[in-house]
């Protein structure tokens, strides 16, 4: 993130451990924490895949998830501009000891704000992508997000 992102980063609309807030996020979380991880890597980088992402989540799966989890997470932060924050909700805690608290955030993040596309960045609305005939859009299930992808 530039200096000038950073001075502009602004606070996450939902708190690292307010799991319970969306019944179907957290469900989705919990019961297949790494199909939530890949919907969420595709929601901010449609050129990632789904698939991968979700299984190099599985293949870390146990006990090393935020090797994946953590670049991910600064990714997401850097496509919404939104500040690191400090301790539990740090990049790194949120990843290694919290990482299914970590994801259900980032997706309810994307349900209330849109896939980066249409969400405001550093107080400016993001310019949408425009489509061209080989692309396609998506919505995603367990966000809702809009997200543009090669067909």
């Amino acid at each position: 993130m530039t200096a000038r992102r950073i001075a502009d980063a602004r606070p996450w609309k939902e708190e690292i451990f307010g799991c319970c807030s969306d019944v179907n996020i957290c469900c989705y979380g919990c019961f297949c924490t790494a199909c939530l991880f890949g919907e969420n890597v595709h929601t901010v980088n449609p050129d990632a895949g789904f698939c991968g992402a979700c299984c190099c989540y599985c293949l870390t799966e146990a006990g090393c998830c935020c090797l994946v989890h953590k670049p991910a997470r600064i990714r997401f932060r850097e496509a919404y501009g939104l500040e690191e924050g400090h301790g539990l909700s740090g990049d790194l805690c949120a990843s290694w000891c919290c990482s299914l608290c970590g994801v259900c955030q980032e997706a309810r993040e994307i349900k209330i704000r849109g896939s980066p596309e249409t969400a405001v960045i550093g107080g400016l609305p993001g310019a949408p992508i425009s489509t061209t005939g080989n692309q396609s859009r998506t919505t995603l299930p367990a966000t809702g997000a809009l997200v543009t992808q090669p067909r």
